[in-house]
């Protein structure tokens, strides 16, 4: 494997053969629909975190004032504060589980991969991760400053709504039987099973 080596780690592109397993499920993320679709899932997620913000806040109105330097300091939230952070997670919980994680920059986007094979659950928690971790923290920081509110919304609607290529993974790998085992891809992921069994013979643990 490239991570075994000198070389830096690249993203896989092509699923590796696996003796006694077969490849059950290779989809390519549609990303660029996903993203489009992004755009209104902002809103319910900003509703969201607005009702709750606001009913942690520490006084008894929120407040929202626009300047110059706050413009600047939420483009920097929403461009490189949320990808960095979100991939952050990804990587942390990869590492926990006994992966080597690496990092990159696409065209448009950022990304963590690893070239290790992890069960379906443990994908689905690095998958679910920056999503249900950020955003607690979110939650968490809201009563700290009524200064800080307008930033917070931001950085947890943008990290829910872009989140929406991991929402779309988790609803696919929950139906994969527990001894599947996952590569991470460029593009998506492959899943292989044993040979001697099906996922339509399995008993789904979920």
């Amino acid at each position: 494997m490239t991570s075994e080596s000198n070389a830096e780690p690249k993203l896989r592109h092509d699923p590796p053969d696996i003796p006694g397993y077969r490849l059950e499920d290779r989809p390519a993320i549609p990303i660029n629909r996903l993203n489009l679709l992004s755009f209104p899932l902002a809103i319910p997620f900003g509703a969201f975190f607005f009702v709750v913000g606001a009913f942690m806040q520490p006084g008894d109105e929120v407040v929202i004032n626009f300047s110059l330097s706050r413009i600047l300091i939420l483009l920097g939230i929403i461009l490189i504060g949320v990808p960095v952070l979100h991939e952050a997670i990804h990587g942390i919980v990869a590492k926990i589980l006994g992966a080597r994680p690496f990092y990159g920059i696409g065209k448009g986007f950022a990304y963590t991969s690893f070239h290790e094979a992890v069960t379906p659950r443990q994908y689905m928690l690095i998958t679910a991760a920056p999503l249900v971790v950020l955003s607690l923290i979110s939650i968490a920081l809201f009563p700290i400053s009524e200064n800080w509110f307008l930033f917070i919304l931001a950085f947890a609607t943008t990290n829910a709504a872009g989140a929406i290529g991991d929402l779309w993974i988790l609803l696919r790998v929950r139906r994969l039987p527990p001894n599947a085992l996952i590569y991470d891809l460029a593009d998506g992921y492959a899943a292989f099973v044993p040979e001697q069994g099906s996922m339509r013979d399995k008993t789904e643990s979920y």
